[in-house]
């Protein structure tokens, strides 16, 4: 049996750990090579199809229905739409202001589609302030709304109480997908 001295070891240990790092190095240069240039025609009468992931044929969308001055009784009904052809609302937020003939009452917000029937999608409700018959609120919702449907936002009090005359208006914010741009897919229901 050969014995190798501690020396030898210590050697051959340093000769393998220079010839790993030599070939770890070797490696890193050969992959930071630089890339060749790439042109791209794209001539304007056909120019290349692209889309980003993140933002498929997304169309900021913000509606307000202004009903100062015009609602009155214990309810008033805010209309967007219909939704344009080849294209799905997404709405997100719904916002408004609400001023009512008294304080310290609830309102209830209902939104709902409109297409064949009304169907009531999302609801909620408000408390107004002991001491002011205004309010203001801002919802984050999620509904989905067709090519053809349109949305309807409405507002409900008691009998016993009514919108006044002043300010009551309510704005959707989302966007409209662009059905075109890339399919829209069903909604389950």
């Amino acid at each position: 049996m050969t014995v190798i001295s501690p020396t030898t070891r210590r050697l051959a240990r340093l000769v393998g750990m220079v010839a790993g790092l030599f070939s770890l190095l070797l490696a890193v240069q050969t992959s930071a090579a630089p890339s060749v240039p790439v042109t791209v025609v794209n001539p304007s009468s056909r120019p290349a199809l692209s889309s980003s992931v993140d933002d498929p044929g997304r169309i900021a969308y913000q509606s307000t229905d202004d009903k100062t001055g015009i609602c009155s009784g214990s309810s008033c009904v805010f209309h967007f739409g219909p939704v344009p052809a080849g294209h799905r609302l997404v709405a997100q937020h719904i916002s408004g202001v609400a001023d009512l003939n008294t304080t310290g009452q609830e309102l209830s917000v209902f939104v709902a589609l409109e297409s064949a029937g009304t169907v009531s999608v999302s609801a909620f409700q408000l408390l107004f302030a002991s001491n002011s018959p205004s309010s203001s609120f801002d919802q984050q919702v999620l509904v989905y709304v067709d090519a053809g449907d349109s949305l309807q936002v409405e507002e409900s009090v008691l009998p016993t109480v009514a919108f006044s005359s002043a300010i009551n208006s309510v704005t959707v914010s989302g966007y409209l997908l662009d059905c075109t741009a890339a399919p829209c897919a069903p909604i389950a229901h």
